[in-house]
């Protein structure tokens, strides 16, 4: 953002409905001359009428196959009770050899299906609408069922012993498009603002059991002088590289109001929680290392940016404060000490790729992508950049054909 953009973003960024209407205005007096459709040096291959979903996950196996859903082109909006998308992965570099191996109706454009390997295994875990209620499903790679979980997964540890678990229907009312269409009829509480038997769980995938059930309402008031009022929800799951504590976010949606937002750290028993002193706005997370999460948030000031917390202390520092002036999805490589993430589109409708290396404390931009306006809403596709074990390729989600599609970038391999 520019400054006069800057200025503007910050009167309206708290009206939702005033802001979207501003930025359609604004981009479209840019639209006349339409840009070029893609600009970056790195060889870029991809595969229309596929993409994988968020940012938190990755999608590449030890063997380098490539977890994505293949979708029905005739989908334009926000998936229906009878859309499916199919389940499977890519066995070659060239995206060419695609295995189908499933189907599920549990899915929405963000974050597809929460498809995701279980560890260092070759099984594979997505969300499934088994006809009453939304579940967690473990595949072989032949599809091949080795086990339904009870509840729909957010989050699967590192290790693959436990799962987070929350209510999408819930979250799909707090944010529009990110819950799925067919929706468990046993949930009595879902028209109650702060409700006492909807939170969060985590599940032992190993011992067949629920190991911790916290409520919202126990989670509200945990913060205190913090607690948020409005219809509260609980998201954004990430378990810690080492599989000793969890994030999250707990959120409040009031209409044509900005999301109000507490980020929370604790150990997988539910105990030495943390609330990190972040300000009302908290929008995408990644940990660095087992002891440092990396937020796109405001601070206790309220202003916003990259910050880098300390886990279980109230120390923090603002990253990239001159490179970065808005928001992004990051995701955190170890091998390469950097993040990699993106943009939402600019006033020319360019969403930016960009790492930024923490040993240099530099910015590189990786390139620029057009998205059609189409892709606006909840039908939007963000790039929701993820890295490769080894930090060599990007995996990403694009429309800069025109069409919705996933794309590795070979870092090594310039052009």
């Amino acid at each position: 953002m520019n400054k006069i953009e800057k200025v503007v973003y910050n009167i309206v960024k708290n009206n939702v409905k005033v802001k979207i209407v501003i930025k359609r205005i604004y981009q479209s007096f840019f639209l006349i001359f339409k840009p070029k459709r893609l600009e970056t040096k790195y060889d870029v291959k991809i595969a229309e009428g596929y993409f994988f979903g968020f940012h938190d996950k990755n999608p590449w196996s030890n063997n380098d196959y490539l977890l994505a859903h293949k979708i029905d082109s005739s989908v334009q909006g926000v998936p229906t009770k009878e859309d499916c998308v199919e389940i499977g992965y890519f066995k070659d570099t060239e995206l060419k050899e695609f295995k189908t191996i499933d189907k599920t109706k549990s899915w929405n454009w963000q974050q597809g299906a929460m498809l995701q390997w279980i560890g260092n295994r070759d099984q594979i875990m997505f969300n499934y609408w088994d006809g009453n209620q939304n579940v967690g499903k473990i595949v072989d790679l032949n599809g091949k069922r080795i086990k339904f979980l009870p509840y729909a997964v957010g989050a699967v540890s590192n290790d693959s012993n436990y799962i987070a678990s929350y209510d999408f229907e819930r979250l799909n009312r707090g944010m529009y498009g990110y819950g799925y269409a067919n929706e468990n009829k046993n949930i009595k509480t879902l028209d109650d603002n702060i409700p006492l038997d909807s939170g969060f769980r985590i599940f032992s995938i190993k011992e067949n059991q629920e190991m911790l059930n916290i409520s919202i309402n126990e989670i509200n008031n945990l913060l205190g002088e913090r607690k948020l009022n409005g219809y509260l929800f609980v998201t954004h799951f990430l378990f810690s590289p080492n599989n000793e504590r969890f994030l999250f976010l707990i959120r409040s949606y009031i209409k044509n109001r900005r999301l109000t937002s507490r980020m929370i750290s604790c150990d997988i028993h539910g105990e030495n929680i943390h609330i990190f002193p972040c300000g009302n706005m908290v929008s995408h997370i990644t940990w660095v290392g087992s002891d440092k999460v990396l937020a796109y948030c405001s601070d206790i000031n309220e202003k916003d940016g990259y910050y880098l917390f300390n886990d279980q202390d109230e120390g923090y520092k603002k990253v990239g404060e001159k490179e970065y002036t808005f928001d992004g999805h990051p995701q955190f490589n170890e091998i390469v000490n950097s993040i990699i993430t993106d943009s939402y589109p600019n006033r020319k409708r360019l969403q930016e790729l960009s790492i930024y290396n923490f040993n240099l404390n530099e910015k590189r931009l990786i390139g620029q992508f057009y998205s059609p306006v189409k892709f606006s809403n909840e039908f939007r596709c963000d790039l929701h950049p993820r890295w490769n074990k080894d930090g060599t390729k990007i995996c990403i989600d694009t429309t800069y054909t025109g069409k919705r599609a996933l794309g590795v970038i070979y870092l090594n391999k310039q052009i």
